[in-house]
């Protein structure tokens, strides 16, 4: 199964980061209640169907009607980000995070706003915050190895994705999943590519570390030695997807 890294949002959580001043909540109608819970699903509903924009209008008009609901302002912040308008996915994720400083969802989605923005090390305290609030949630694990790797960390993000799939055996296969690719900022870059192929590699996943391998090929990867003595790859030596695509690169066993 071919296999793009994800950003992950599970759907079932549509549902303090520090200098943050809390919002106090105060009593809304409980008409006005009702109204936005109401636009919130369908709102929800727009989003997994993938109408964006749609989506964004229901979370606005939610949002006017409950301005004190931090998941309402969690779901504009995932609406905006897709929407690729970053500012006002931050300015909506931390009015999620000042209402309720230990919601994780908004932790988690604040992350992925730093990641699509390339600030790497907040996102990675973004993540670890989502963690400490809900600890068992796999998906901010996977985030979480995602911002690692971005940040060249290879060791950290192996280990953080095995976190991920001691939860989870099948996180990098679930469906139920909010896509942000991960090569869109990181195109033709040998070296990650590889690193990412020798992740999958240990991980035991054959066909996304194949994918890799061959995109770390394509884009230039040529130590042929270092390929072949490299003990990740050690059980897809005689495999022959494996000896197929590298010998398309010209590099052969008698490398090594």
């Amino acid at each position: 199964m071919r296999l793009k890294i994800l950003f992950v949002l599970t759907i079932a959580a549509l549902s303090a980061c520090g200098g943050l001043e809390r919002i106090p909540k105060l009593t809304v109608p409980r008409e006005n209640l009702l109204a936005a819970y109401r636009l919130m699903a369908e709102g929800d509903q727009m989003f997994v169907d993938g109408r964006d924009h749609f989506a964004l209008l229901k979370y606005l008009e939610a949002s006017r009607l409950n301005p004190y609901h931090e998941v309402i302002f969690n779901r504009l912040a995932m609406a905006y980000s897709r929407l690729k308008q970053f500012r006002q996915a931050e300015e909506a994720v931390k009015r999620a995070i000042r209402l309720e400083p230990e919601y994780p969802y908004a932790h988690n989605t604040r992350g992925i706003i730093f990641l699509a923005t390339r600030y790497n090390r907040q996102a990675i305290r973004s993540f670890k915050e989502a963690i400490k609030f809900r600890p068992e949630e796999a998906s901010f694990y996977l985030n979480l190895g995602h911002a690692y790797i971005r940040d060249d960390d290879y060791q950290e993000g192996m280990r953080t994705y095995q976190k991920a799939l001691e939860i989870d055996p099948e996180i990098f296969q679930r469906t139920d999943v909010v896509e942000l690719s991960y090569e869109f900022a990181d195109a033709a870059n040998p070296e990650r590519f590889y690193q990412m192929a020798r992740i999958f590699a240990e991980l035991g996943d054959k066909d996304t570390c194949l994918d890799y391998l061959g995109k770390a090929l394509s884009a230039g990867f040529s130590d042929s030695r270092r390929l072949m003595s490299d003990a990740a790859f050690e059980k897809l030596r005689e495999d022959t997807e494996f000896v197929k695509l590298i010998a398309s690169y010209g590099i052969v066993e008698s490398n090594s």
